[in-house]
């Protein structure tokens, strides 16, 4: 199903104003007077791929309601649950969606002319898709994507996947609330769950990806391994045995490679020297802990309730660390779940027989000086510190990694959550703008893979991208497009998208014909208003048309320095009087000398050679005239002489 229509009776500065959105069926809507008519407008001109159903581009004037009109799109039909805006506020409007036209209860149409052309009229209370069953039918699901940290990205919907910044940083520290530990052990900080997340994604990533992502070239990943006090979902007190044999198993490994080096965190000054075997070894096992709570968690264990810990707790006291896992637990009576999750077990030996390979090829930083690694929370595990580690980047080990990944994800996905057992970092820092492409597709990848992997009903999905080009170089803006629909074409074919995009970018809009761009301005009242599109030509337009056309820069399209600085310059030129600014030939001829516009720099220059030129004639006229008075005196002084000359002579005589 595709998004065809919205209607909104009031929003923000949106007031009674209908939005068609490019669709296959060429689907036009128009509402007025209580009558919602539908024309066939042309189909779509340009093909973007065979999933790519339609895209449709939101942009427009500052303060024109293009955010507005995007929350409106990710409430109206991405909600099912609480009502408009998430707060039980009722949208009152009209959507088409697919076949289907919702309208609130308080507005009339004609439903039976609706019905007659094929589309199943419904009237709802709250929101359009408050009924879950039609979702289920269409199997069409909502993925939301905003890199701007703001309220918009924490809308939490039934219906929404929600993979914008903001959103992120809650779902990666509460989705797992119902394995938290007690408040008082809780020492873990949202925005370094968040931070360590989401470097882990973008590793997944380039793994996935390394012939498209080639801007990127790091030369070792780090593996942070976590434990019970860095991850909630690894927290677990419940009363189970092996749960608390695990928690046991996990503190003496914490606790043995410190004791083994005679260290305390009290010694914040010395210099310790780490056995890195020993490193090796509890790196392994502490891995193995792990998996077997996810484990745990999914309910693929059985013989849970005979699990004899004496055993165990004998190990401990021995810290007969060597064999505390591999005879203890997955050589006892702790076995598989039988049925469907029989195949898990290959994988997971899999799993493991790489991961030792990983560490075995791993590197440790065993020189530690306690001072550089106990500023975490008093309440945070210093002690997991020791076991980072670091695996080059060769093309066999990147291999390696690729599927151990893919691995880990299959085994410790936990209700379509992936719960990594190690944080995966670059040690590169990427660009901001490397850095914004790599989070939307890391983002996006991670989430339809999942999605995939998991079998879920949807098989279409609308993708609502606020403003995503924030952040990239004008080249990545300029192939935006292109990337984006090639990469949902090439990994997720079985997939069909649709696209709604809110842009400042003229690029993104040069790549899109003008049937599939909503253009929006301020009427002289300040409301939204759509520019209706027989005025505007952007597909393939020029970037700076674009710019002053399609985003109303009515002052122009250079900065507002250098426009008051050239306007200065250019009433000395003319001779107007000057406030604040003071010129002279030399600061004239140095500034006009740096300006980029060749057009306004020509026509500068014209001016200044005219002033310079009445300066010039002007100092030719005045020399002149000196020089005439100059010989005036000389004439007068002559004459005076000549008199005085005159007259001795005639008094000789």
């Amino acid at each position: 199903m595709e998004l065809k229509f919205i209607w909104v009776k009031e929003y923000n500065n949106i007031k009674e104003t209908g939005f068609n959105f490019q669709n296959n069926d060429g689907d036009w809507f128009d509402y007025k007077d209580n009558h919602l008519s539908v024309q066939k407008a042309r189909k779509p001109v340009i093909d973007f791929g065979d999933n790519i159903e339609s895209i449709t581009a939101i942009a427009g004037e500052n303060g024109s309601g293009k955010s507005s009109l995007f929350e409106v799109v990710v409430e109206s039909i991405a909600t099912q649950d609480n009502g408009f805006m998430s707060f039980n506020i009722e949208f009152i409007g009209i959507v088409s969606f697919g076949n289907n036209v919702f309208h609130h209860k308080s507005l009339h149409i004609n439903v039976g002319e609706l019905e007659d052309k094929g589309f199943i009229v419904k009237e709802f209370a709250k929101s359009p898709l408050e009924d879950n069953q039609l979702v289920r039918e269409s199997q069409t699901g909502f993925i939301m994507y905003s890199n701007s940290f703001d309220w918009r990205g924490g809308i939490r919907t039934g219906g929404l996947m929600n993979i914008s910044t903001f959103g992120m940083l809650l779902n990666d520290f509460e989705r797992f609330s119902h394995i938290k530990p007690s408040e008082e052990q809780v020492g873990i900080d949202k925005l370094i769950s968040f931070y360590k997340n989401e470097k882990s994604k973008v590793v997944s990533f380039y793994l996935s990806h390394q012939s498209n992502v080639t801007y990127l070239q790091p030369k070792e990943i780090l593996f942070e391994p976590k434990c019970s006090s860095t991850e909630n979902y690894l927290s677990n007190k419940e009363e189970c045995l092996l749960i608390k044999s695990l928690n046991e198993f996990e503190y003496g490994i914490l606790t043995y490679v410190w004791l083994y080096s005679n260290v305390t965190r009290d010694s914040l000054k010395e210099k310790i020297d780490l056995d890195e075997d020993l490193l090796r070894l509890n790196t392994k096992q502490l891995y193995r802990i792990n998996l077997l709570r996810i484990l745990y968690y999914n309910k693929q264990l059985k013989g849970i309730e005979d699990y004899d810990i004496n055993k165990t707790k004998l190990l401990i006291e021995r810290r007969d660390w060597d064999n505390i896992l591999e005879e203890d637990i997955f050589k006892s009576d702790i076995n598989l779940m039988s049925g469907k999750e029989n195949d898990v077990l290959p994988k997971l030996l899999e799993l493991l027989k790489l991961h030792e390979e990983i560490v075995d090829n791993s590197t440790y930083w065993n020189n530690y000086k306690l001072s550089q690694i106990t500023h975490l929370d008093e309440k945070g595990e210093w002690r997991i510190k020791a076991y980072d580690h670091k695996i080059n980047c060769s093309r066999d080990n990147k291999n390696i990694l690729k599927r151990f990944i893919e691995l880990e994800r299959e085994c410790s996905n936990y209700k379509g959550n992936w719960l990594r057992l190690n944080n995966y970092l670059f040690d590169i820092q990427p660009s901001s703008g490397e850095w914004a492409m790599l989070i939307l597709y890391s983002r996006l990848w991670e989430e339809l893979t999942m999605q995939m992997e998991e079998g879920h009903i949807f098989n279409k999905f609308v993708l609502l991208l606020d403003e995503p080009e924030i952040n990239m170089h004008p080249n990545w803006k300029r192939r935006f497009i292109n990337e984006l629909t090639q990469f949902l074409t090439s990994e997720f074919p079985k997939y069909k998208f649709q696209i709604i995009v809110s842009t400042h970018s003229p690029y993104l809009l040069s790549d899109l014909p003008s049937d599939n761009v909503l253009l929006l301005k301020r009427n002289a009242k300040g409301n939204t208003k759509i520019v209706r599109k027989e005025f505007i030509k952007t597909f393939g337009a020029n970037i700076h048309e674009l710019l002053s056309d399609s985003f109303f820069m009515k002052e122009g399209t250079i900065g507002e320095f250098s426009k008051k600085k050239i306007n200065s310059l250019f009433k000395y030129l003319h001779g107007d009087e000057l406030e604040n600014e003071k010129w002279d030939e030399k600061k004239a001829w140095s500034v006009i000398n740096i300006i980029g516009d060749e057009n306004l720099k020509l026509y500068l220059i014209e001016l200044y050679n005219k002033k310079v030129q009445r300066v010039e004639e002007f100092d030719s006229i005045a020399n002149q005239i000196q020089r005439l008075r100059d010989e005036a005196d000389r004439m007068e002084q002559l004459e005076k002489f000549r008199l005085l000359t005159r007259k001795e002579g005639e008094s000789d005589d």
